[in-house]
């Protein structure tokens, strides 16, 4: 069920459907604490929202694609430190 394609802010909880309920929980987890769930997922979106922000703006400001830093990667390594 895909709420009849209302994906806009305006009418995508037309008919009673509440944030954090797509009705697919198979686990049974939602129904636990179902307002801790929700605030759980609000929080998640909005991390992502945050994560998205920040890929974007250092796409944006150095002008290099994501993918392409991974080329030159080096991890951190931590000689000397834990020995």
């Amino acid at each position: 069920k895909m709420h009849g394609g209302k994906i806009g802010k305006e009418d995508m909880f037309d008919g009673g459907r509440k944030p954090g309920d797509f009705g697919f929980d198979p686990m049974g987890m939602g129904k636990k604490n179902l307002p801790a769930m929700q605030l759980r997922e609000i929080k998640n979106g909005r991390l992502a929202m945050l994560a998205f922000g920040g890929i974007l703006h250092q796409q944006l400001l150095s002008k290099v694609p994501t993918i392409a830093f991974f080329n030159d990667f080096k991890p951190l390594t931590f000689a000397g430190v834990w020995q």
